[in-house]
């Protein structure tokens, strides 16, 4: 949990902020790093769809990142609306998504969780979609382990990097 953030700060960003529903973890792993990276790493419980609650009250995001967020599928109506309401200002997303595995001609499928989550993108007139870029090979770890969550081998040799922006009637 947290990963990405962490590797962010770690490479020098100024401030990340990492959000969780269980914040346990992602407190655990920010602690663990060096203190100067560390001292640069906020971890707050965030909830997808109650961004609303306290958008108005923090500063924008230079960038808003996410990994492996788009399989569970009875949650992507609420990370949409959360993506929605901390894009509207001006900041760019960039989320990871397992790529398809099921191809059509049109490039689309029924069954798989990331283009159900582009779909559910599509649903919404305040965002839309700026690039995916297709087939970004995954580092492997010293392991040999894939995966931004080096706890398993998800079997990807490849990711989809999916960039959203607010709108452009909303900017």
């Amino acid at each position: 949990t947290g990963f990405v953030g962490l590797a962010l700060a770690a490479a020098g960003a100024a401030e990340v902020v990492l959000t969780d529903e269980f914040i346990a973890l992602a407190a655990h792993n920010a602690a663990s790093m060096p203190a100067d990276v560390a001292r640069r790493v906020a971890v707050r419980r965030g909830v997808w769809g109650d961004a609303a609650e306290d958008a108005d009250e923090e500063p924008p995001f230079d960038l808003v990142v996410g990994a492996e967020l788009t399989p569970i599928r009875s949650a992507h109506a609420d990370l949409v609306a959360e993506l929605a309401t901390r894009l509207a200002r001006g900041t760019t997303a960039l989320l990871t998504a397992a790529p398809c595995g099921v191809a059509s001609s049109d490039g689309d499928c029924c069954r798989c969780a990331t283009h159900a989550f582009l779909r559910a993108v599509a649903t919404r007139s305040d965002l839309e979609v700026r690039a995916i870029d297709r087939d970004v090979p995954l580092v492997l770890g010293e392991d040999g382990v894939a995966g931004l969550d080096r706890t398993f081998d998800d079997g990807l040799d490849v990711i989809w990097v999916v960039e959203l922006v607010a709108a452009k009637e909303r900017r």
